[in-house]
């Protein structure tokens, strides 16, 4: 999210809105993609940070799965 918005509480609602549907749908959890600490950028550190702090877990990261750099794996529990 573009830092003007950050703090404002839109990515928690955003991620407490499809973490309440998935749940009507019996899913068990949620995964997100994002750049993996190996590729140092204090945006990406913030973002983890918030996906840490919303619970989610980070699984693995791997290389060029989504572009040519690292991707880090995330999961939270539903």
């Amino acid at each position: 999210m573009h830092r003007d918005f950050r703090g404002q509480g839109i990515g928690r609602r955003l991620v407490a809105a499809v973490e309440e549907y998935l749940r009507t749908d019996d899913c068990g959890f949620l995964e997100v993609h994002t750049v993996g600490p190996s590729y140092a950028d204090e945006g990406y550190a913030e973002t983890r940070a918030f996906y840490t702090a919303m619970g989610f877990s980070p699984v693995h990261e791997f290389d060029r799965l989504d572009w040519d750099g690292p991707t880090l794996l995330m999961i939270k529990n539903l």
